[in-house]
Parts: structure tokens; sequence; C-alpha cells
């Protein structure tokens, strides 16, 4: 009977012993990694962040009243009236700076590229935990976005590292919008993958911005050849009339009024407004991905290099670094994470400088969204005869003739949405929760549902 006992005793220790040693089964031993949204240019900022005197810089400026007024007023008294622009163009420009410096002043930035007023949204990313995101915790980093890349990067490691803390996971999963996404390209220089489970960018900026390379440049300049498509696009419910406006040649009168008035001008108002709103700010010189507007955009608006020195080593780390290489890091991580891209096509652009020529989600277009993609003009299709840039055994020509999508940076998880706007909307149109819960790399063969033109 002992030797029985002892038998027993001996096949239950061990079978003990074995299912202590077993690996734990995976959904027992990890839980689904947490998700971080990262947004982009425009979320609100804070004077006297995380204060009792905290007030909103954008959103609580000024009324909508006062906005329209204000440049009703301004429109009228200094740029639409020619003998005014004419006659006395200094006055003018000081009207418009003045009227955009009272509604977007407490944005604005110093000569080493720092924020002038106290301003933040930091204090949000203490809340911690917002919700749960298709079984995933989530959370939102809150940075501010006119500030240097690279340093935005390593709060959000930081971030990242809290999180990681917080939920015992360990990796996490990014999802980036717009200007969220050279955040994240930062990021990878910097940091890595090793605490990355995947990485999503949805209309993504890595690629850069024609408008900001435009502005930067002092190319600023309304198209009324695109002004119509772009307000009908706006207010659908007035197209024809914008249609019948334009046929009359209105709107090219209207913009070439409007560029002579801003011509007269334009030296005064960039030095008083767009140096200080823009010029100053570095994440603005994030938008410029080519060398040549780059450096040029340095030379007409930061041509102080002593006074500027901080400022300048700031954006040329991120541009030389980056800005250049966006393309070579997604790929790069790409080859160790799951990496998908989301890029709008079909929409009219913002009618300012060349880009409404361009493919696009309305603010970025879709070549650089994509890092490469090849794309026919706004409107019009690739040649009847047109074959596929890169011959890589699949097709990635849109079926509307309008996107090769083979010479994109990644053109097997590039995914493509026709008349997908430019907008804050963390799903990708339906693609990111799929994405997210997709075992291993999707692509866009992966899934008849999710095909690569959508």
């Amino acid at each position: 009977m002992k030797i029985r006992r002892r038998v027993i005793a001996l096949f239950l220790a061990l079978a003990l012993t074995g299912i202590m040693a077993a690996p734990i089964p995976a959904s027992a031993a990890a839980p689904p990694a947490p998700v971080i949204f990262l947004a982009g240019f425009g979320t609100e900022l804070y004077l006297n962040d995380g204060t009792p005197e905290e007030k909103g810089i954008l959103l609580d400026a000024m009324t909508t009243d006062e906005i329209f007024g204000a440049l009703g007023a301004t429109l009228l008294d200094g740029v639409l009236r020619p003998l005014l622009v004419l006659c006395s163009p200094n006055r003018a420009a000081d009207m418009l700076s003045a009227f955009v410096m009272h509604w977007l002043g407490n944005l604005a930035c110093d000569e080493n590229g720092d924020s002038i007023a106290p301003v933040s949204n930091a204090s949000r990313n203490s809340e911690g935990r917002i919700g749960t995101y298709y079984g995933h915790p989530f959370y939102e980093f809150h940075f501010d976005w006119r500030l240097d890349p690279m340093q935005t990067a390593r709060e959000l490691d930081a971030y990242i590292q809290q999180v990681k803390q917080a939920t015992g996971s360990a990796k996490v999963n990014i999802n980036a919008l717009s200007f969220g996404s050279v955040i994240c390209c930062a990021y990878l220089e910097q940091f890595g993958t090793a605490d990355l489970e995947s990485l999503f960018c949805c209309v993504s900026a890595h690629g850069g911005l024609t408008l900001a390379e435009d502005l930067i440049q002092k190319k600023f300049a309304l198209s009324g050849e695109g002004l119509a498509p772009f307000l009908a696009q706006m207010l659908p419910e007035q197209a024809e009339t914008f249609q019948t406006l334009d046929s009359l040649g209105l709107f090219r009168l209207a913009a070439w009024l409007l560029n002579m008035g801003l011509g007269n001008i334009k030296d005064r108002f960039y030095e008083k407004t767009v140096v200080p709103l823009l010029a100053q700010m570095p994440a603005a010189w994030a938008f410029i991905a080519d060398d040549a507007a780059f450096e040029t955009g340095k030379k007409l608006l930061l041509g102080d290099a002593q006074k500027y020195a901080r400022l300048i080593e700031k954006i040329d780390e991120y541009h030389y670094s980056v800005g250049k290489r966006t393309n070579e890091i997604l790929q790069e991580a790409a080859t160790e994470i799951k990496v998908g891209l989301v890029c709008g096509y079909d929409c009219a652009p913002i009618p300012l400088g060349g880009t409404f020529l361009y493919q696009s989600d309305f603010m970025i277009g879709t070549p650089q969204a994509s890092g490469g993609a090849i794309c026919a003009p706004y409107g019009k299709t690739l040649p009847a005869d047109y074959t596929q840039a890169v011959p890589d055994g699949h097709s990635h020509i849109s079926a509307d003739h309008v996107i090769d999508a083979s010479a994109c940076a990644l053109p097997e998880q590039t995914w493509f949405i026709k008349g997908y706007q430019h907008q804050y909307e963390y799903s990708g149109g339906g693609v990111y929760p799929w994405f997210l819960s997709y075992a291993g790399q999707p692509t866009v063969w992966s899934d008849a549902a999710y095909p690569q033109f959508m």
C-alpha cells in the first residue's frame, strides 16, 4: 500500500511538474497588445495646459462669427480693394497679418523653434487607458505637433514604456494619422521596432506635402482652375452653380485678382505672419521632402544662420536623417513587424500652388502618402498604352486606370480608397480592424474583402 501511494504521489508530482513546465496558451499568457493612436496637425493645444486657467487656442480663440466677420473685413479692406493694395500694400499686409495673428498667434514659435506661449496638450497623456478597440486596450498619445519631430519621437518612446508598464505587454501597436506618421518615422530611426507589434499609417504625411513646399518657397497662389472642383467637393449641393461660375471664367478672374493683391503684400505678410507661424515651427519643415525646396526655403526664410542656428540644427537633423529616408525606414520596419498604409485618392485637392493637378486625399498627394505610387493627374487616367512600372508578377494598376501602386515603398502592403478624404478617422476606411486582427503580415492579396483598390 505504501509503495502504491508513493507511486501515485510520484506520478502526481511529475504530472504537476509537467503542467507547470508546459507552455501557457497564448490567449492566457499574452493578452492583446495595446493600441496607441497618434493624430496629426491641428489637434487642439491649450494655453496653461492642465491648470484651471486652461484655454484651447484653436477652438476657443475666436467664435465662428468673429472669425468670418474679421476675415470679411480684412479681405474687403486689405486684399480685394485693388486701390488699397496698390497704394498702400504695407497697410494691407499689416491688416491681414493682424487678423491671422489675432486668431493663431499663440501657435507662434521663436527663432530656436520653441513655443513662445505656454502651450501644450501633454497633460492628456496622464489620462491612461481610454477604452477597448476590437479587444485591444487603446491609448492616445498627445503631442505638440508644432515642435521638433525628433524630440516628439523621444517623448513617444517614453509614453510607449509607460503603456507597456501599465498593461504588462511586451509590445504595442501604433496607428498613426497624417503627421503622426512623421513622428513614427522619427521614432523608428531612433528606437527601431523592438517595442512594436505593428505600425499602421493612414493618410500619411511621411512623404511630404507639396502645398508646404510651395508655401516655404513663397510660391503660394490660388489656382482658378482648381477652385471649382474643390468647392464642389466641399459643397456638393452647389456643384452646378460652381460649374456655371467656372465656365464663365469668374473663378480664374477672382484668383487673378487675389493673387495680384497677395503678390503685392507677400514679403511683408511672410515677415509678420508666415515666419513666426510656420518658418520658425520645426515640424513644418518635416513636410518638405525635396532637398532643393528645403534648402531654398531656408535661404528665403531663415537667412540669418546665426540667429536661427538652433532651429536649423533641428530641422536639418530630421530632414537629412529621416525625411530623405522615410521609404527606406518603413521598408526596414516591414521586415520585422506588421506594417500597412492606407491612402486616399480621387479627391479634389486644395487649389493652392500646383496641387490642383495631383491625385490626393484633398490634402496630401497620393504619391507622397504611398511612398511613390504613379498617378494620373486629377480627373484623368493613365495613358491607354501604360504598362506597370515594376513587373513583380502582380497587377498593381487600379481598375479605373488612375494608379500604378507597383512603385510604392510597400506595394504589397498599401491600400488605396477612392474618395477617401483626409480626416482624423482611425479605422482607415475599415481596413485597420482587419489589419490589427490578422495573424501575421496581411497583404493586398490576403482577403478579397480588402483588395488594394477599394
